[in-house]
C-alpha cells in the first residue's frame, strides 16, 4: 500500500467530527463491534483516499454516497477510487444516503452478507497472541520459554 498522505491524515479527524446524517446513523450500528462482531473504523485513510468505513479484519470498505455521486465526473472518480481499493485487496460496497436513512436494516443485512461472502478469502492472516505460545507450554508443564514468534 502507498505511504499515507500527511494532509489526509490531518483531514480525516475533521471528517470524523462532521459526519452526514446517513453516515452518523450507519456509524451507530457499526461502532463498538455492534454489527456481527466486526470492528469498523470511520473516515479511515487508505492510500491516497479517505473511506467512510473500513473493517481491516474482513478487508471491507463501506461507502455512503449522496446525490453528488450521481454526477458523471464524480461517478468516474468513484470508479477509479474503487479500482484502487480493489487493487489493495479490499472489497467495496456502496449505499445511497437515502437507503441508509430509510432502509437501514436492508443496508445492515447487505453489509453482513458481504462480510460473510468475503469469508476466508478476504481475511487477514490471523496470528496467535504472542503470549499464547507461553501459555501452551505452561499447560504442557514445560519450563523452558520458547523464542518469540517471527
Amino acid at each position: 500500500m502507498k505511504s499515507l498522505d500527511t494532509q489526509l491524515v490531518i483531514h480525516s479527524p475533521q471528517l470524523r467530527r462532521k459526519l452526514t446524517a446517513a453516515e452518523l446513523k450507519l456509524w451507530g450500528h457499526l461502532r463498538a463491534r455492534c454489527l456481527a462482531g466486526a470492528r469498523f473504523k470511520r473516515q479511515y485513510v487508505v492510500g491516497t483516499f479517505i473511506v467512510d468505513f473500513y473493517c481491516a479484519e474482513h478487508l471491507l470498505v463501506v461507502e455512503v454516497d449522496g446525490g453528488g455521486h450521481a454526477d458523471s465526473t464524480q461517478a468516474e472518480y468513484d470508479r477509479k477510487r474503487t479500482d484502487f481499493l480493489h487493487s489493495q485487496g479490499l472489497r467495496v460496497v456502496r449505499f445511497w444516503n437515502h437507503d441508509v436513512l430509510e432502509r437501514t436494516s436492508d443496508v445492515l443485512a447487505a453489509i453482513v452478507a458481504e462480510r460473510v461472502h468475503a469469508g476466508a478469502d478476504n481475511r487477514r492472516e490471523e496470528r496467535p497472541h504472542p503470549a499464547q505460545r507461553i501459555i501452551d507450554l505452561l499447560r504442557q508443564n514445560r519450563t523452558a520459554l520458547p523464542p518469540p514468534y517471527p
